[in-house]
């Protein structure tokens, strides 16, 4: 129950990161040993391999971490749950207003993982979420293109104005 737990963890946390939408809308509470989410939990029997799941995006996601983390055992991913950012947030949160169980919001996993996929120490998406936001390369062009404006512009306007040590003069 605690490696299913610490797993829906992780999918929570990368689903959020690669699309920006949570793979479920039950909280995640931060009790001692590791996550939980009873909804998820009472839903799924404890089965995260659920060949049923509608969403292949979710499904997709709930794979990687699979492959990811899945030979990890349940100790060791509880472990590792508690050095991340969004669990300690909890802890913290707990132990400032008094409560024992407390969620771990959605937003610190979004920014978590998100910072992690970033960087390059995550897990890379699975195709299905890059296939199913209909990303082509086309349209990696066009923003990155716009992007190159807007930042190229932005410098330009900096470059006209007069600074002195960081100071505007």
């Amino acid at each position: 129950m605690l490696k299913t737990q610490s797993l829906l963890y992780y999918v929570q946390g990368w689903m959020l990161a690669w699309t920006g939408y949570p793979a479920f809308e039950d909280p995640l509470e931060a009790p001692d040993p590791g996550p939980i989410s009873c909804g998820v939990q009472r839903e799924r029997n404890g089965n995260l391999e659920d060949d049923n799941l509608d969403d292949k995006v979710v499904k997709a996601v709930a794979n990687a971490v699979i492959e990811a983390y899945g030979d990890i055992d349940a100790q060791a991913l509880a472990a590792m749950i508690q050095e991340e950012f969004p669990w300690k947030a909890a802890i913290a949160r707990a132990a400032a207003d008094g409560s024992c169980g407390v969620e771990i919001r959605k937003e610190d996993l979004a920014d978590w993982f998100t910072r992690l996929s970033l960087n390059g120490s995550g897990l890379r998406a699975p195709a299905a979420i890059v296939q199913d936001r209909g990303t082509t390369d086309s349209h990696v062009d066009v923003i990155g293109s716009q992007l190159a404006l807007n930042w190229r512009q932005t410098l330009d306007w900096l470059a006209d104005k007069q600074w002195n040590f960081g100071t505007y003069i």
